[in-house]
């Protein structure tokens, strides 16, 4: 089983990445765990780590029969949310280091973000409008949490033991980088 981690600030592509590759995959022997699994449930818990929480998710992950599973977030966007290091998530990088796990970080560039929020406040709907305003009040206020938040996800993931790889989706690149993905990745053996 292979399992591949798409993390990424709001409005990095996640959700455009991962409609790609299913495309290109066919929905066979793949589970994608998104956002209301993996994020909504914890969202306004930002303190606590919810390793229990995370060990649940892996330990379903594990038990269905797929040949891939896609995690649209997991625990690199609470680590930053919590303040925590990744250390306090050893235990999570033990269980997916098990499998054949890969992190996709989508990075952004720094100049693009709050243009790329403004846009996504245009086409979302209200709810993520109000949520992101919990941010800043303005769109460069916005933009300097995601800026930090990116920092700081790229921080820990340099400090895993897990396969990883650093996507840049300013251009909305998403389906050069889903076949680089499967390509360079989930066609390989374990």
């Amino acid at each position: 089983m292979k399992m591949l981690i798409i993390e990424g600030i709001a409005t990095s592509g996640k959700s455009s990445l991962i409609k790609k590759l299913t495309e290109l995959l066919g929905e066979k022997r793949l589970l994608i765990f998104g956002e209301p699994a993996t994020h909504i449930p914890i969202m306004e818990k930002t303190d606590e780590l919810h390793v229990e929480f995370f060990k649940s998710l892996i330990d379903d992950a594990v038990k269905a029969d797929a040949d891939l599973v896609i995690f649209d977030r997991l625990h690199y966007t609470q680590a930053y949310r919590a303040k925590a290091s990744l250390v306090e998530y050893a235990e999570i990088d033990d269980l997916l280091s098990k499998q054949d796990t890969l992190v996709a970080y989508l990075r952004v560039d720094e100049s693009a973000i709050a243009e790329r929020v403004r846009l996504a406040t245009e086409h979302r709907d209200r709810t993520w409008g109000d949520y992101v305003l919990t941010k800043g009040k303005t769109f460069d206020e916005i933009a300097e949490y995601y800026v930090a938040q990116q920092s700081s996800q790229l921080q820990l993931l340099s400090q895993t033991k897990l396969a990883y790889k650093v996507f840049n989706t300013t251009q909305h690149n998403y389906q050069t980088i889903a076949e680089q993905i499967i390509n360079d990745w989930y066609k390989k053996p374990a």
